[in-house]
């Protein structure tokens, strides 16, 4: 049960995919890099993003925090729809209820640097004024670039 932050089946897939360590290197150096990148837009842009401390070793995982149970979950439904896959869950340390999202299946679907002006736009957006067919195209047009830029591994 507190195995989500290490998908072992994703795990062994890169481990298998890869040719080399320094692969796996360049590929968790993207994770990071891209997690902090789009919880820093996120913050800026005004999603409740729980900000990590730079002192701590930083992961793939961007946690969110909001004032109610509900509000959470009308936010993590709306992503869905536009397609944007995110963890409705309890969040540890007695944060309460909140959404994890996780950028390592994104990055190896096509998910790059570039793209994290308008993912933030996206998911900010929809936590604002929630979903609305616009935004849906929006996010579609992104998700269908993302996977013409192809698998990483």
């Amino acid at each position: 049960t507190y195995i989500s932050n290490s998908h072992p089946k994703e795990m062994l897939r890169v481990l298998q995919a890869t040719e080399s360590v320094d692969k796996i290197i360049e590929y968790s150096k993207l994770m990071i890099e891209i997690s902090v990148k789009l919880e820093n837009a996120l913050h800026k842009k005004g999603f409740p993003v729980i900000l990590k401390d730079d002192e701590k070793t930083p992961t793939q995982h961007i946690w969110s925090q909001f004032n109610s149970k509900n509000e959470c979950y009308k936010t993590f439904v709306e992503l869905e729809k536009l397609g944007i896959y995110t963890n409705y869950r309890l969040l540890p340390y007695n944060i309460g209820y909140g959404l994890r999202m996780g950028v390592g299946a994104a990055i190896q679907s096509g998910l790059r640097v570039e793209h994290i002006d308008t993912l933030s736009d996206i998911i900010a957006k929809c936590y604002k004024d929630g979903y609305s067919d616009a935004l849906y195209n929006k996010s579609q047009d992104l998700i269908n670039h993302i996977a013409l830029v192809g698998k990483y591994l």
